[in-house]
């Protein structure tokens, strides 16, 4: 539906995995805040060691509390709220890429 090419993980620790296979490749790294094997920002802070210039966008079912609001800015990692409509994902996903990472 966004003409986007998307490679798919099935928990933190699988797209750590399918990041190495295709550094290079992936220009935003789209996954949940809530994981099995490694969370979201367990998996941000693992791919900015490999990568420091990656460009993440975590997604929450759950309410954020303000020490995790903190840790997200402190982090520099945007998130969205599910659930979350197409309009919203592209828009969200377009003002990433658009970022200087």
């Amino acid at each position: 539906m966004l003409s986007y090419r998307v490679l798919v993980a099935d928990d933190g620790l699988h797209a750590l995995e399918v990041f190495e296979c295709h550094r290079g490749e992936i220009d935003l790294v789209l996954s949940d805040l809530v994981m099995p094997e490694r969370g979201g920002i367990a998996l941000h802070r693992s791919l900015v060691e490999r990568d420091p210039g990656v460009k993440m966008v975590l997604m929450t079912g759950y309410p954020l509390g303000r020490d995790l609001r903190q840790v997200l800015s402190d982090e520099g990692v945007p998130w969205v709220q599910k659930p979350l409509d197409s309009t919203t994902l592209s828009q969200v996903v377009r003002r990433v890429l658009r970022t200087d990472g």
